[in-house]
């Protein structure tokens, strides 16, 4: 079930790029972020793999 929160946390950190002013910036004719962390996709990949290594057993519980 974590794993569920952190695929929510990552959303949030997501929706933050939309919903906070100045989020967006040009560096070189690139639009980059002022605050999105790396950290955030590392998160979301352990989370997306640690589900499905484990998908038979998430299945049985349900």
């Amino acid at each position: 079930m974590n794993t569920f929160r952190v695929q929510l946390f990552f959303v949030v950190t997501l929706s933050f790029l939309v919903t906070t002013p100045d989020a967006w910036s040009m560096s070189d004719g690139i639009l980059i972020t002022n605050f999105f962390l790396v950290k955030d996709v590392m998160f979301l990949a352990v989370s997306i793999s640690v589900i499905e290594r484990n998908k038979a057993l998430l299945m049985a519980q349900v």
